[in-house]
């Protein structure tokens, strides 16, 4: 009789600790998931247009940060040169990202966001967490 009962409350206290580490396994799995669902970052790519290519992932983003103050934080933590032309009332036009100038070779700084073509300025689009940008310095009409 009391060898059955150190043997279930062995079996109690290993079902207990095994319960708690599952349990607490899928609690921390939980928070990652959640983690990684809300976290606010984008990333950015840069297309050169002659095979050089460059990405910049897990951006930051927030509230309201258009892609214009996004651009500027990523060339300036990366010491490339970020040109553009301010137009009252319309908004900035990106003139030159790195050595590739707008108009060179008919080229031309244009911005896709999750594979679409962008509709708006880059100063009026406000980017979202999970946001992939696109830019190529490509032919107008791509």
């Amino acid at each position: 009789m009391f060898k059955r009962l150190i043997l279930l409350s062995i079996v109690a206290v290993v079902a207990f600790v095994g319960g708690v580490t599952v349990g607490s396994n899928i609690y921390i799995n939980r928070g990652a998931v959640n983690q990684t669902v809300n976290a606010a970052t984008a990333s950015v790519m840069l297309d050169y247009g002659d095979g050089d290519v460059a990405t910049y992932g897990d951006l930051t983003v927030g509230g309201n940060e258009n892609l214009m103050q996004l651009m500027q934080d990523v060339t300036g933590d990366n010491h490339i040169t970020f040109l553009y032309k301010d137009y009252s009332g319309l908004g900035a036009l990106i003139t030159q990202i790195g050595g590739k100038k707008n108009g060179d070779g008919s080229r031309y700084w244009q911005y896709w966001v999750n594979n679409k073509m962008a509709a708006v300025g880059a100063s009026s689009y406000i980017v979202q967490p999970g946001d992939v940008i696109e830019w190529k310095f490509a032919p107008s009409k791509q």
